[in-house]
């Protein structure tokens, strides 16, 4: 990236064709237009935090972004747009696409510019009306195909080519997506696409055959053209097969030095030769088109994932050939003869096409990880949240917030809150150093731990996958620390996923007292591993467990765990409303109180804490009294509110409330062995002790409300149309009015 930087020409607005390149007064403004477009391109290309990696100065991707702007605005003003006094075509349609797209708002004085250049690029196409609807001027030199020419009768135009027609094309797009007329009849962008069609199977046939006509080159770019435009064709088994054997044609061709030869030129520059293809252009946008795809579907670049080999053997030859220079490496292409010193364009060549490799390396490795897990659909991000608020409506303590609350600030708003998700871009840490990443869910089984965990990778729209105690121990007790190696070095190749350890108690079984030779092994072996899992910023975990008080101290401690939620029963408000429902009786009335309920729980714990009486035999555990079934409530499953139901019903007939004696009378006889247990109350309630959050990881939540203003408040951030603000919950009270907090995460603020 450096090295592409080292271009760039004294006034800032474009780049130096060398590095060596003097400065002409004579010639101000905007110059080497492809040139500078490509560098453009190439730093553009590059993810926010590959620029810090590069060790550059954080402002350096705004002057990018102003560079990019300012280019583009000056290039409109140009007068000249040729390479050289030549590639009239070639330096409109290749540099068009970089100025549309940097452009804000395009003024009418830009759009009316714009167009003039789309003119004579489609100019051999049109006969010069741009509205014209019958056949192509140049339709006996290859149809509607983009070549150097704008006069088919002139000597030095060159035919119709596939790398002219994909900027064309290109530039047709960067002006829809501004919304400005090209002033080009659909009919005419049709035909070049069929025109493209046409030309990928004559070179398919030609290189199946052997030709000596054909040209890789040309099946390159015409293979890019089918990959990115073709949003009107069903991309069918046939189209597949077409595609896959476009691919394996195009590979075939290369030279054991890792390149493709020359082929025929592109156009002929007066005073430096013919102009090629350069293989390095033309591979860096074979794969930016096939990740552009990726985003909508994986086949294209499943596709090319049998060629990686033959890909790193071209960066293989890029290593070979590169030549050092101050801060980096530059390249030169090669094409002219008399020319061998670096050139900015050859150079931000190599670095987009290394920037795409990357990507697609990234994409192939993160796919073989995912391979090794079965990984679990998720609902939609509608369906998750309500799954999220549903099983968070848990009961709730005096001062604690709700698990929907903790889930929605701590995992799922701080992503909100951000850009989205882009699945070609693998290297990327989604999670922030202050974001929190990895959570103990715990409480009695039945609570929804695992659909908890599940709907949080549905309203990010991540991957989701699941390990359970057995994935660990498929191989035996031997085999353990083999298989933990193996199934974390996976976890460490994906990024953008919520992994789930369920059922995992014994794997982290505390160290102290009667615990096993394997629980104390595993847990020494996994500690280090979920420590850089965490610090990789790139997944959320979470580990789900019964009991919490299993887990040894250690495990449980910050880098590698940022919260401890405890996930109780359904709340007391949502167990009546089921109870009341099942029931089927409108004019039943829920009689009892939580207090009630709360109390008798409390009890039942402080039996359970007091001593056993001498000489009692400690191997029996004291069960639960009939007086004290009333606790039963709060532990209840969600699933067992049927059978609740049922011996209501049963025992009651005809009674219009249901009393807290009734209630009581129907829990004795819910048929459930952990119910029954003194430790299953006392091993709840100990765990309540358990719950905290790491606090140097602040929660994020949504704003609700009409004045959420960020000119107002600074610390307001505004995305996706949304409002959020970070800090803890005490924090945001002392500074502004908050009227409430609900389960969903959102802040009904109102400035002091």
């Amino acid at each position: 990236m450096a090295s592409v930087l080292a271009f760039r020409s004294e006034d800032g607005l474009s780049f130096k064709m060398h590095l060596t390149d003097p400065a002409d007064p004579s010639k101000p403004g905007v110059r080497h237009l492809t040139s500078s477009a490509t560098c453009l391109e190439s730093l553009l290309g590059c993810p926010e935090y590959f620029y810090a990696s590069e060790l550059l100065e954080p402002e350096i991707r705004q002057e990018v972004d102003k560079t990019a702007k300012s280019f583009a605005e000056a290039a409109l003003r140009r007068k000249d747009w040729t390479s050289d006094e030549s590639g009239h075509v070639y330096s409109r349609c290749r540099t068009l696409p970089l100025v549309i797209g940097r452009l804000d708002s395009p003024t009418e004085d830009q759009k009316k510019v714009i167009r003039g250049h789309i003119a004579y690029v489609f100019k051999q196409v049109t006969g010069g009306n741009r509205r014209a609807t019958t056949g192509p001027r140049n339709a006996s030199r290859g149809g509607f195909g983009i070549g150097e020419s704008t006069n088919a009768n002139t000597r030095d135009s060159y035919p119709p080519n596939a790398y002219h027609s994909y900027w064309a094309l290109a530039t047709l797009k960067a002006a829809e997506e501004k919304d400005i007329d090209a002033g080009v009849n659909p009919k005419i962008k049709d035909g070049v696409l069929l025109w493209a069609r046409m030309k990928l199977g004559t070179e398919i046939a030609l290189h199946s055959a052997g030709s000596p006509l054909l040209d890789s080159d040309q099946l390159a770019w015409a293979t890019a053209i089918f990959i990115a435009f073709e949003d009107s064709l069903k991309v069918d088994l046939a189209e597949q097969d077409l595609v896959r054997q476009a691919f394996k044609c195009l590979f075939d061709t290369q030279t054991e030095l890792g390149v493709w030869r020359h082929y025929q030129p592109l156009f002929h520059y007066k005073r430096s030769g013919n102009a090629y293809c350069y293989n390095f252009e033309t591979f860096a946008f074979l794969l930016t088109v096939t990740l552009a795809r990726h985003r909508h579907g994986a086949f294209y670049l499943d596709a090319l994932r049998p060629y990686l080999r033959n890909l790193t053997r071209l960066f293989d030859y890029a290593e070979r050939s590169r030549r050092p220079i101050d801060g980096g490496s530059a390249w030169n292409s090669g094409h002219r003869s008399n020319d061998t010193e670096p050139e900015s364009w050859a150079t931000a060549s190599v670095y987009l096409y290394a920037q795409g490799l990357r990507r697609c390396v990234g994409i192939w490795t993160r796919n073989a990880a995912l391979a090794r897990f079965q990984t679990v659909a998720v609902p939609d991000p509608t369906q998750a949240k309500k799954d999220v608020v549903k099983c968070g409506d848990s009961w709730r303590g005096a001062g604690r917030p709700g698990v929907t609350e903790q889930l929605q600030t701590l995992f799922v708003n701080p992503f909100l809150g951000n850009s989205g998700f882009d699945p070609a871009e693998p290297d990327a840490c989604p999670i922030s150093e202050d974001q929190p990443r990895s959570a103990i869910l715990f409480g009695p089984p039945g609570t929804g731990k695992t659909t908890l965990a599940r709907a949080v990778a549905g309203q990010l729209g991540w991957r989701y996958v699941e390990l359970h105690s057995s994935h660990f121990v498929s191989e035996g007790l031997a085999g353990v620390q083999r298989v933990a190696d193996q199934i974390f070095s996976s976890l460490m190749q994906l990024d953008h996923a919520v992994v789930l350890f369920d059922e995992v108690d014994e794997l982290v079984h505390t160290r102290d007292g009667d615990s096993d030779q394997f629980g104390r092994f595993l847990t020494t072996s996994m500690l280090p591993r979920l420590a850089e899992l965490w610090k990789r910023r790139r997944i959320i975990y979470f580990v789900n467990t019964n009991y919490i008080t299993y887990f040894d101290s250690a495990i449980t401690r910050s880098q590698r765990f940022d919260a401890l939620i405890l996930v109780p029963p359904s709340s007391f408000e949502a167990k009546a409303k089921k109870l009341l429902k099942v029931m089927k009786k409108s004019d039943l009335q829920f009689a009892v109180k939580q207090q009630e309920i709360d109390e008798c729980f409390a009890k039942v714990c402080q039996r359970a804490r007091e001593p056993a009486a001498t000489g009692s035999k400690q191997e029996i555990e004291p069960p639960l009294n009939d007086g004290e079934a009333l606790a039963k409530f709060k532990l209840i499953r969600w699933d067992q509110l049927s059978e609740l139901a049922e011996i209501l019903l049963d025992d009651a007939k005809t009674a219009s409330e249901i009393t807290t004696a009734a209630l009581t009378t129907a829990l004795k006889k819910v048929n459930d062995a952990e119910l029954k247990k003194l430790s299953s109350y006392s091993l709840f309630a100990k765990g309540e002790e358990y719950s905290r959050r790491d606090y140097e990881r602040p929660p994020t939540y949504e704003i609700d409300g009409e004045k959420s203003d960020d000119q107002v408040i600074p610390a307001l951030r505004k995305m996706n149309n949304r409002y959020w603000l970070k800090g803890s919950i005490e924090g945001i009270t002392r500074e502004y009015l908050v009227e409430r907090v609900n389960d969903e995460g959102k802040l009904a603020l109102r400035l002091r």
